[in-house]
């Protein structure tokens, strides 16, 4: 009896065994002698040297224990011996996969014959039940190397979450099942980037829809008006802060376009900082150290501006006395960072979550630049945050 272990594909915990047994009577009819004056035994032993099978003979269970314990540990081999002063010809096999041996042992005067020839047919007997073995095992790999080939496949995609390139076979069950849930993961992917696609699009909409509700030419009139009137009565504070408000929603409207420069978004950053210096009366010191190599790529704007009002709004303006800002910006590889620090108020981000303007940044940075971008948020209360946003260089490329 041959036995092997079924573990669960999933959870690698044994569900199940594949026991191969064979009938006594099928090896008696295996191992019947082909011509009755010839003698010789068949005797089967497990990796234990346990008697799994044993013709019946005029030996006794002791007698082949020490017939059997005689054998060397080689795998194969034939060797004499003698068993109440009669001499035997031992011949045996060891199957390493399963660890079975084989033995069979003939009286000498069987061996020889009146011509002197080796009697062959014992051997060829021992031959065939090998391969019987043998076609039994290669049975058992066929069914358990496409269970294996499914488990890889699982393991890939939930641990790499990728799908390896493995092709199953079409003419075995377990092969055929492999094959259409191949089939089903290929269609999950590509219902994810239709998902995706359609995504980008109604943020873009979203987008549109919101510019589209401002009348520029109105915007840009009225805030030249009051600048002029501010100007006049030399309210010099108001001026600029005007000047840079309109500066400010002039680079956000941008022409309906998507994409802008690292420069230009530094400078939405900067009209608004100027704007709230003003206002808080200069209360905060504030850092822009972008690398200039950076300046002339691309990348969708409002990605900074959002950071950088919720620095001011839940971290500075909520802090007694002054504060710091630092907003920096470095090439990494394939991918551009930018960090903005404020040693405001802080918070717990395990408590606290984060605001819809973050929110909606993270999910417009993952529709447009995928998985491998994003932000990371640290935050300690009374000490400040670090939000640290990563997008690609590639996608940012010069035009």
């Amino acid at each position: 009896m041959y036995k092997r272990v079924i573990n669960n594909l999933n959870t690698l915990e044994p569900i199940g065994g594949l026991i191969i047994g064979v009938n006594k009577r099928v090896l008696d009819e295996m191992f019947q002698r082909t011509n009755d004056d010839i003698s010789y035994s068949i005797v089967i032993l497990n990796n234990s040297d346990e008697i799994l099978y044993s013709q019946k003979n005029d030996l006794s269970e002791k007698e082949i224990q020490g017939i059997c314990s005689s054998k060397k540990k080689a795998s194969e081999g034939s060797e004499f011996f003698f068993v109440n002063e009669k001499k035997y010809l031992l011949n045996y096999v060891t199957n390493d996969d399963v660890g079975w041996s084989v033995i069979q042992y003939t009286p000498y005067e069987e061996v020889v014959k009146w011509d002197g020839k080796i009697n062959l047919t014992p051997f060829l007997i021992l031959g065939s039940f090998i391969l019987s073995l043998v076609f039994a095992i290669a049975l058992s790999n066929k069914v358990t190397s496409q269970l294996a080939l499914l488990r890889y496949v699982i393991y890939s995609v939930k641990s790499e979450n990728k799908i390896p390139p493995i092709r199953f076979n079409p003419n075995d069950e377990v092969g055929i099942v492999g094959i259409e849930f191949l089939k089903m993961l290929k269609s999950n992917e590509e219902l994810n980037k239709r998902l995706l696609d359609s995504t980008v699009k109604e943020k873009e909409a979203e987008l549109i829809a919101l510019q589209s509700q401002i009348n520029p030419h109105f915007l840009y009139n009225t805030l030249n008006s009051i600048y002029c009137m501010a100007q006049n009565i030399h309210a010099d504070s108001i001026s600029k802060m005007v000047q840079n408000v309109s500066n400010f929603y002039r680079q956000c409207l941008n022409n309906g376009k998507l994409l802008v420069t690292v420069e230009e978004e530094v400078h939405l950053i900067e009209y608004y900082l100027t704007i709230q210096n003003i206002r808080y009366q200069g209360k905060f010191e504030i850092n822009i150290d972008i690398e200039e190599q950076m300046m002339p790529l691309r990348m969708i704007k409002w990605i900074l501006q959002p950071v950088v009002e919720n620095a001011f709004y839940h971290g500075l303006e909520q802090k007694s006395g002054g504060g710091h800002l630092l907003v920096s910006g470095r090439l990494c590889g394939e991918f551009m960072i930018f960090k903005v620090v404020d040693d405001g108020v802080g918070f717990n981000p395990t408590v606290t979550p984060t605001g819809y303007a973050l929110s909606n940044l993270r999910d417009r940075i993952l529709c447009y630049y995928g998985e491998t971008c994003g932000i990371h948020i640290e935050s300690y209360p009374m000490r400040g945050t670090s939000v640290t946003i990563k997008i690609m260089k590639s996608i940012c490329a010069r035009r």
